[in-house]
């Protein structure tokens, strides 16, 4: 059987489902090579070009051959570096989604205590420290399976690896863009401290990270990424910046942070000093759960899969995105 032009998307499909995530400048690079290694492997014929228009209908064409298998082709922007970021989201959490996934019953537990512990943080840094995350194993227990510090230490590479946790340069591990999507209906429904003051008055999303309103009573919260586009407009313009919400004056100001850098230096200590008291005044079963589950379907906008849907390739690899 002979190459044609079409086993350029058939090869981009394969390298985009093996990683699950990937930046733009990194998808648009893989379609290059797989137009290259197409061209190559069909001397004579006509080559298989690159242009932006043929890259704008490769995405089109992928998302429609994924939607019979409740996967979504999405895009957005990192929140951490601003980057645009393409991710094939998974529609469906039910049992054959649970079945494709190499993590045990004991990461998973240990995954979702990692975000009860992130979404949960103090001062809205959404974020914890790497010995407060291991500290997270002795809840990772189901059955008479554990995981050893060793283990867990190689598992939250693999979080990182696989989009699920971000970790970083101070150590940190937040929130990863592929959690941030395919689990925010999980988080919105579970966590009561989340709902409509959390996303972002610019794009709606949830904002783990980026800074929020000066007045109290203000709710306005933003993106670093959409901050910086209001800021880019309002000097394009008289240079004078409001708040999108209460209009207070921020020209000049410094604005209070969400995320790593609203982070206090004891915080993780001090959290640790109270699960410790916790552990001591009780069972783990008798322990109080802090996750409160909430009815609704978030002022009906349509949501991502739950969170079953990390239980999807685990063995994707980003490196190098």
């Amino acid at each position: 059987m002979g190459v044609s032009q079409h086993d350029a998307t058939k090869l981009f499909i394969q390298g985009f489902m093996a990683r699950r995530i990937m930046s733009d400048r990194v998808a648009r690079l893989l379609y290059k090579k797989c137009c290259a290694a197409v061209t190559a492997c069909m001397p004579g014929q006509e080559p298989c070009p690159w242009s932006e228009e043929r890259f704008n209908q490769l995405i089109e064409a992928v998302s429609t051959k994924l939607n019979p298998l409740d996967l979504q082709v999405a895009n957005t922007i990192d929140d951490q570096t601003g980057r645009k970021m393409w991710l094939i989201l998974n529609m469906k959490g039910d049992e054959l989604a649970q079945l494709a996934t190499e993590y045990s019953a004991a990461e998973i537990a240990f995954f979702k205590q990692l975000i009860e512990e992130i979404v949960t943080a103090p001062n809205e840094s959404y974020s914890i420290s790497s010995i407060h995350a291991l500290k997270q194993l002795k809840f990772a227990k189901v059955g008479n399976k554990t995981i050893t510090r060793a283990q867990g230490e190689v598992l939250l590479s693999s979080f990182v690896a696989n989009g699920w946790l971000t970790k970083s340069a101070r150590g940190r591990y937040m929130l990863g863009t592929r959690a941030r999507m395919e689990l925010e209906q999980y988080l919105l429904n579970n966590f009561e401290d989340l709902s409509a003051d959390q996303e972002c008055v610019i794009c709606t999303a949830l904002v783990f990270s980026g800074v929020r309103c000066t007045t109290t009573a203000c709710k306005a919260r933003l993106h670093k990424h959409c901050y910086e586009n209001i800021q880019r407009r309002a000097e394009t313009r008289n240079g004078k910046l409001d708040c999108p919400s209460c209009r207070s004056d921020w020209t000049g100001k410094t604005l209070r942070k969400v995320g790593e850098e609203a982070a206090g230096a004891n915080d993780d200590q001090l959290r640790g000093r109270k699960q410790q008291e916790s552990d001591e005044e009780g069972s783990e079963e008798e322990r109080p759960a802090r996750i409160v589950r909430k009815k609704g379907n978030a002022k009906g906008k349509k949501k991502y899969a739950s969170y079953n849907a990390l239980r999807l390739c685990s063995n994707c690899n980003l490196q190098g995105r």
